[in-house]
């Protein structure tokens, strides 16, 4: 026998691009055919088990019913967050998400339960349960279950909205409310409304916590808060301003320093007048004649040479002389004076006072 041995050659080729293309065109094709039909059958699925919960709510409201004697009040049945919430409970088999029975007086049942999107609705009227997507409320005009269209993606959005308010109370203004982290917030914020103010130089206004509903704060003039001076320019000394009636004055009135000496000479520093006084003290009659001889000297010349003589002089005869020169920068002034009093009399004294 000849034994024949046929060796075949190994292929270590893989996949084209083409041929990968092709499958992926192929599992499209299928994934829009499948998804959709998939989706339908989920939500089929969910839907007729809320039909069934529904049915089992049913027949535990109606064995409810017949073990129960009846007024003609309704007798309400709540569940929220899949536990009965209500006093009275049902023991219902089925699992819903939260809903509403109604008993009526007349033996008749009505019922709206939800699970995820999805809602059972049962009036009295109806002859079935019927399940749709959506929500439920109940109307009070017509006393009866309504569907109300899903909303949940909104509600979810809104919920998210929600979540990022950051204010308190505090930051609302009293009488109003708003939704904060999903719960009704009422205001404490003080209302102030229309804040107004005039002040004064110096005067400060503290402005209340709360809300103002705008307003105004404001100075006085400068011609209000000075309208009360009377000055001119030539009642303010050269050099220095005031302010009258709003308005800047710059003054007009010469400068005077003082200068007292009692020395007997002065030399003039600048242009001004010069005040030549004495005082004579009072005294008695002696029956002596009294002399006094007075000499005011300017530049050398004499324009003050007084001679005074008095009998009886007494204190009524007392008093202060005055005499005013004016003088120009560099004068010189100087004065003498001598006396013949006997005892009776004596002058007080003698001085020089320089205006500029």
């Amino acid at each position: 026998m000849l034994l024949m041995v046929t060796c075949m050659k190994k292929n270590n080729k893989g996949f084209t691009l083409i041929e990968i293309l092709a499958v992926i065109v192929i599992l499209g094709i299928i994934m829009v055919i499948a998804v959709p039909e998939v989706s339908r059958l989920v939500t089929k699925s969910k839907m007729e088990s809320l039909k069934i919960s529904a049915d089992g709510i049913m027949r535990a409201a109606q064995l409810y019913q017949s073990s129960n004697i009846q007024s003609d009040d309704v007798t309400k049945f709540t569940i929220l967050n899949g536990e009965e919430t209500s006093l009275n409970k049902l023991n219902y088999q089925g699992k819903v998400d939260s809903g509403t029975v109604m008993i009526y007086g007349d033996d008749e049942i009505a019922l709206c339960v939800t699970s995820g999107r999805y809602t059972a609705i049962k009036n009295i009227d109806d002859s079935k349960i019927t399940v749709t997507e959506g929500s439920c409320l109940f109307n009070e005009q017509t006393q009866a279950f309504e569907f109300k269209e899903y909303c949940g993606d909104y509600i979810d959005e809104l919920n998210d909205l929600k979540a990022q308010g950051n204010a308190t109370s505090e930051n609302i203004l009293s009488g109003k409310s708003a939704l904060i982290n999903g719960v009704l917030t009422e205001g404490t914020m003080a209302n102030n409304g229309s804040l107004s103010a005039i002040l004064k130089a110096g005067e400060s206004f503290t402005v209340p916590e709360g809300f103002t509903s705008g307003g105004m704060i404001s100075a006085e003039s400068l011609e209000t808060l000075t309208s009360s001076a009377n000055a001119t320019a030539a009642d303010i000394t050269i050099g220095k301003t005031a302010y009258i009636d709003g308005v800047e004055v710059v003054g007009t009135k010469p400068a005077f320093d003082t200068v007292v000496f009692a020395g007997s000479s002065y030399t003039a520093a600048k242009d001004g007048v010069l005040v030549f006084s004495y005082t004579i003290a009072g005294g008695v009659d002696t029956g002596e004649t009294h002399q006094m001889h007075s000499i005011l000297y300017k530049n050398g010349v004499p324009i003050h040479d007084v001679w005074y003589n008095s009998r009886g002089w007494t204190s009524e005869n007392s008093g202060l002389y005055k005499y005013r020169y004016d003088m120009k920068a560099g004068d010189v002034f100087s004065y003498t004076w001598s006396q013949n009093f006997g005892t009776a009399q004596s002058i007080q004294g003698v001085n020089m006072t320089a205006f500029y």
